[in-house]
């Protein structure tokens, strides 16, 4: 698989070359807008995934939930223990300790999910082409074969590139 890129000097040639690329029939999944700076106020389109970060919160907050009742509650029970007619695990003891540890699973792994998703925690850093660190704006797609990689040749030739 091969990369075609092209730099552009302001988003809307790269919003331009991003619509050539498809008009010329490629997926939004294979193109990829590079920029030194947040481009506020241009939807290029190209980020077909959803952010899953709140999937790892939700889940971790359930988790925390869960390990927040059966704990105590197990806890409560397994030792023989005389309380004269009260419950062993009241429901407000309970409750606080669910919510307390309900808040403690969703920020651990609301932290996980921001290391596993963004690319904080990989190895291998993302390579980006030397025209972004010079403040162009880079439009890229991956291509399969070489009729895709003159396809996109052809797409990106359309608009002017930056020097």
């Amino acid at each position: 698989m091969s990369r075609v890129t092209a730099a552009y000097p302001d988003p809307d040639a790269a919003l331009r070359a991003v619509g050539a690329l498809t008009a010329a029939g490629f997926e939004a999944g294979a193109v990829h807008v590079m920029s030194a700076t947040p481009l506020e106020g241009h939807d290029f389109g190209t980020d077909p995934h959803p952010n899953r970060v709140t999937r790892y919160t939700r889940m971790g907050g359930l988790i925390g939930l869960a390990g927040g009742i059966l704990v105590p509650w197990l806890t409560a029970h397994d030792l023989p223990v005389l309380t004269g007619g009260m419950d062993l695990a009241p429901p407000w003891t309970l409750g606080v300790i669910a919510y307390e540890t309900t808040l403690l699973g969703a920020i651990l792994a609301t932290v996980l999910g921001l290391f596993r998703e963004a690319p904080l925690g990989r190895l291998s850093p993302h390579k980006m082409p030397p025209e972004v660190h010079d403040g162009a704006i880079v439009v890229a797609v991956d291509c399969a074969d070489a009729e895709t990689e003159a396809r996109a040749q052809a797409a990106l030739a359309a608009d002017e590139p930056a020097p």
